[in-house]
C-alpha cells in the first residue's frame, strides 16, 4: 500500500461521515449538523457562485475557498439550494467565521504590509502601534468581521486563514490579537 488508510472515506461509505469541525460551510448555512442532514451534495450552490469560492469539499459537501476570491453576499448560492440547507434570513448571519493571522505575516517579520487592512471593508483588521521590529502589528476585531474573506487572497504570504468563530474565540497568537471587543486603550 502506498499510504495511510483514510478513515474518513470509510465512514462516508458506511453513512457515518462527519467532516472536521473546521469545515468552512457556504454562506447562510445552517449549523453544521443540520446542514449535513439537509445538503444532498448536488453542487447547485457551487455552480451558482459567481465568485467561484464554493468548491466540492470532503465527502462532496460544498466548502469555501477564499484563496480565489471573496464573498460578495449575492446569495445566489441560497437561491440555488433546493433543500434549505442554506437559508438567508435576518436571524441567520451569512458567516460564523473570522480570519486568524499566523507567523508568516510580513509585519511580524518586520516588513511593512497592510494588504489585509486595505482589503477589509468593515475595517475589522487594524494595525496598532504595538511595534514588531518597528512595524505596526495587525489585530482582528471579530465583532466587526463579516467573514467575507477579502483579506485571504490578497495576502502575499498566505498568512491569514478563515476559521469558524467557535474555534478562535478567546484565542490570541503571541504577536497578534483576535479581539472580541476593541478597547479604548488601543
Amino acid at each position: 500500500m502506498s499510504g495511510p488508510i483514510d478513515l474518513g472515506r470509510r465512514s462516508l461509505f458506511r453513512g457515518q461521515y462527519k467532516p472536521s469541525e473546521s469545515m468552512l460551510l457556504p454562506p447562510w448555512a445552517l449549523d453544521q449538523e443540520h446542514f449535513l442532514d439537509l445538503c444532498t451534495r448536488c453542487g447547485d450552490c457551487v455552480s451558482a457562485c459567481p465568485e467561484n469560492i464554493l468548491t466540492p469539499g470532503s465527502g462532496g459537501f460544498p466548502t469555501t475557498d477564499f484563496t480565489k476570491n471573496e464573498c460578495t453576499f449575492c446569495s445566489d448560492c441560497v437561491s440555488a439550494c433546493p433543500t434549505g440547507a442554506l437559508l438567508n434570513s435576518e436571524s441567520n448571519a451569512p458567516w460564523h467565521q473570522a480570519p486568524t493571522i499566523n507567523d508568516q505575516c510580513l509585519a511580524q517579520k518586520g516588513v511593512v504590509c497592510r494588504s489585509c487592512e486595505e482589503a477589509c471593508e468593515p475595517e475589522a483588521i487594524n494595525f496598532l502601534t504595538k511595534h514588531i521590529r518597528g512595524v505596526a502589528a495587525p489585530t482582528i476585531n471579530n465583532d466587526l468581521c463579516n467573514g467575507c474573506g477579502a483579506c485571504i487572497s490578497i495576502c502575499p504570504n498566505d498568512a491569514l486563514t478563515i476559521q469558524p468563530l467557535s474555534t478562535i474565540k478567546n484565542k490570541a497568537t503571541p504577536n497578534f490579537q483576535n479581539n472580541q471587543n476593541r478597547s479604548s486603550s488601543e
